[in-house]
């Protein structure tokens, strides 16, 4: 089951008398998790009815035990959490048993933060008897238009520019991507649902005019003075603007833009959904690819590759600053 028709369902207060929740993306299953243990019980009867257990200091058969005890308060159901399930090594088949007949009056989560084996028991009987999250990461092409919706459900319109600040600033993880929108939603003046560039500048600490995602608009126009402003800026601040993560955003969007020149004659919703960017974005696509051919972007792309390796040592001690090594990077893709 998604993450999305898992949270639907809750929120219409439709729950299952049992989740597994599994995999190596930590935010959908702590989501999850969270909406169940705030939401199914009102606050008075929690101390009765719901029960919190952590898997370093947790035995399977407690769990077990605890499920299949009936509620204190009959009128409400009973709320067993285990967090952090990958923690706990034994008893996987008593919990597996239990999944095979539920008791209709426990609401059973296990948060296992963890790739689960879809080749157990456990598996067979969660997916059968209740709901089982594959919580998998997403790759990082799709986390803007994550951000976009998850602004939205807070009421939000976000700007394609804003955006990639907000993601340039705090990288991909959902969980502080999350964090920031919500951050915002506090500081925000009332009755404000606009986010743009300016409002993230002010408010998350990102400039606007010096940012990776500005050094990738100037690289794309061949703006000379722009590109090398924006790289001494980021040599005054070596710490926020490492060479590793200018080189981890600079090379997909080269990757993007090759890409680009082989689907520019397609409709542009086909483009933006084979490269993967909103379609607020063709137009920059559109500019770029005629200032750098294939050929040329190879070579680009091939560039990133060598300066990567060095960024991170892999040609022995370094002779040039990671600043230096950027502008002699930022001077060969220009010229």
């Amino acid at each position: 089951m998604t993450f999305e028709a898992i949270m639907n369902d809750l929120s219409q207060r439709k729950y299952a008398p049992c989740y597994l929740l599994a995999g190596e993306e930590p935010f959908f299953i702590d989501e999850v998790t969270r909406c169940i243990e705030q939401q199914v019980l009102a606050k008075e009867d929690r101390d009765f009815n719901q029960l919190v257990f952590y898997g370093n200091d947790t035995q399977m058969e407690q769990v077990v035990h605890a499920a299949r005890q009936f509620p204190m308060i009959f009128t409400s159901p009973q709320v067993i959490i285990l967090k952090e399930a990958q923690q706990v090594r034994t008893g996987w088949d008593l919990l597996a048993d239990y999944m095979e007949s539920p008791l209709e009056s426990t609401i059973l989560v296990i948060a296992y933060k963890k790739k689960f084996d879809k080749r157990t028991k456990l598996y067979k009987t969660a997916a059968k008897s209740g709901v089982f999250l594959d919580s998998t990461r997403l790759y990082d092409d799709r986390v803007p238009e994550w951000a976009r919706k998850y602004a939205a459900a807070k009421g939000y319109s976000i700007t394609p520019d804003a955006l990639m600040m907000l993601i340039e600033c705090v990288g991909t993880d959902l969980e502080k991507l999350a964090g920031e929108i919500q951050k915002l939603e506090v500081v925000l003046p009332k009755g404000t649902k606009h986010i743009t560039a300016e409002i993230v500048e002010k408010n998350i600490g990102v400039s606007k005019e010096y940012n990776i995602f500005e050094l990738q608009k100037a690289l794309a126009e061949k703006d000379v003075l722009k590109s090398n402003r924006i790289v001494d800026y980021f040599g005054t601040n070596p710490n926020a603007y490492p060479m590793v993560k200018v080189i981890s955003i600079l090379y997909p969007y080269f990757a993007k833009l090759l890409r680009f020149h082989f689907v520019r004659q397609r409709p542009p919703a086909e483009q933006a959904s084979l490269l993967g960017v909103s379609p607020y974005f063709l137009r920059e696509y559109e500019t770029a690819a005629r200032r750098y051919s294939p050929r040329r972007l190879v070579d680009i792309i091939h560039l990133l590759h060598i300066y990567d390796a060095r960024a991170k040592g892999a040609e022995g001690t370094l002779s040039a600053s990671s600043h230096a090594m950027l502008k002699e990077l930022v001077y060969k893709i220009l010229h």
